[in-house]
């Protein structure tokens, strides 16, 4: 299967790397430790990124089944493990709204066209969230798409006050049609009062 975990590639290169024989050959060994610890870097820097973002990150296989997860992410389902979401899918924690993530990685998977900062509506157990999502394809080193790695950032707030905006607006509009200004005899007339 094309799409290993991340994870267990990391560790899989920190084995390996740590089981190199060394040589005689100082400049070797110096190459070695350097690359070594450029690749521990990497896997520092991905680390912190995923278990403090508050944002939900995540990378999933060409079955849309997740292959890595941030912490936050694992927090919106309430689990307490990542690894726990490895080889889930949308479909065991989202609802409805799950067939609509799927079809889209799907359509990424096909096409190699992102999603980018799309506002979805997201069921979670009963509770309605409104996440502002972007997707992309998960690519191998040969450039072959192997899945779909996103990042989401929980906008509800936001979204739920925009749409109370507009609601308002629409109130103000409508009551505006209906009041009747007698300029002549510098009166508003309100429709709403019959006296």
């Amino acid at each position: 299967h094309k799409a290993k975990s991340l994870d267990l590639i990391a560790r899989e290169l920190n084995e390996g790397l740590s089981m190199i024989k060394l040589s005689s050959n100082k400049d070797t060994n110096s190459a070695l430790f350097k690359m070594k610890e450029a690749f521990e870097k990497e896997k520092y820097l991905l680390d912190a990124l995923l278990n403090y973002m508050p944002d939900q990150i995540y990378f999933k296989d060409l079955e849309s089944k997740f292959i890595r997860n941030s912490k936050s992410h694992a927090d919106l389902f309430n689990i307490q493990d990542v690894d726990d979401l490895v080889g889930k899918s949308d479909f065991d924690f989202a609802g409805e709204s799950a067939r609509q993530s799927f079809d889209d990685e799907q359509e990424i998977i096909r096409t190699g066209n992102p999603i980018i900062n799309r506002v979805e509506k997201v069921d979670l157990d009963n509770e309605i969230k409104y996440v502002a999502t972007t997707k992309l394809a998960l690519k191998d080193l040969n450039e072959e798409i192997v899945g779909t790695f996103g990042i989401s950032r929980d906008v509800t707030d936001s979204h739920l006050a925009l749409e109370e905006a507009k609601v308002a607006k629409e109130e103000i509009h409508e009551y505006r049609n209906k009041v009747i200004i007698d300029r002549s005899n510098n009166m508003i007339l309100n429709p709403f009062n019959r006296f």
